[in-house]
C-alpha cells in the first residue's frame, strides 16, 4: 500500500512500477497489506531482473507441454523451436503456446515462431499505400506440425503475439483461448 512512505493503494500499476524501480543496489521499502488486513514493511534491494524469453514445462500429471513466450526479441523463434523439440523429446502429446502478457516485438521472430507449428500457410499479409497486398508465408520446417494445440492470449497480448495467434487460428492449426487482446 506504500513505497518508501508514498501511498500506492489508489495508484495505477504504472505509478507503482515507477516508484519501485530504481538504481541497482539501492533499497526500497514496501508496506504490504495481507489478505487478513495486517500490514508489514519489507525492505528490498533492487536488482536487475531479466526474464527468459522462453520457458516451457509439462502440465503436472499430463503430457501437455506449455511453452511460454514472454516477448518476440531476437532469437525468440529459435528458442521456441528448441523448447518444442525438448517437449517432443519429453513425449508431449499436445502443446499450449502461452502468449499472455506478451507485448510483441520483432516481426521476423513472429514468422519464425509461427513456423515452429505451421508446416505451410500465410503468417500475415501487409498492404501498402496503393492497396497491394503481400503475403508473408511460413518458412522453414515445422517442429510440431500436428500435435493438438491451443494459444493463450489476454489483454496484454499485442503486436507479434496477435499475429502469431491469428496465423495459427486462421490456418486451422490451433484454437485461441483467453481474453480479447
Amino acid at each position: 500500500i506504500a513505497v518508501d512512505g508514498q501511498r500506492t493503494d489508489r495508484s495505477g500499476t504504472s505509478r507503482l512500477v515507477e516508484l519501485v524501480r530504481g538504481e541497482v543496489g539501492t533499497t526500497v521499502k514496501l508496506r504490504i497489506r495481507a489478505a487478513d488486513g495486517t500490514q508489514r514493511d519489507v525492505s528490498l534491494v533492487r536488482e536487475k531482473v531479466e526474464l527468459p524469453t522462453v520457458e516451457w514445462a509439462m502440465v503436472p500429471g499430463s503430457s501437455v507441454a506449455v511453452i511460454r513466450l514472454n516477448q518476440f526479441s531476437q532469437g525468440a523463434g529459435k528458442e521456441v523451436a528448441d523448447a518444442a523439440r525438448d517437449a517432443l523429446a519429453a513425449d508431449a502429446s499436445a502443446v499450449i503456446l502461452d502468449l499472455r502478457g506478451n507485448p510483441g516485438g520483432l516481426l521476423d521472430e513472429a514468422v519464425a515462431v509461427a513456423g515452429t507449428f505451421l508446416p505451410e500457410g500465410t503468417v500475415y499479409q501487409s498492404v501498402d499505400r496503393s492497396g497491394t497486398s503481400t503475403p508473408r508465408a511460413v518458412r522453414g520446417d515445422a517442429v510440431v506440425p500436428d500435435l493438438p494445440m491451443a494459444v493463450l492470449v489476454d489483454y496484454g497480448s499485442a503486436s507479434s503475439a496477435e499475429i502469431v495467434a491469428a496465423a495459427l487460428q486462421e490456418n486451422g492449426r490451433a484454437r485461441v483461448v483467453g481474453e480479447p487482446t
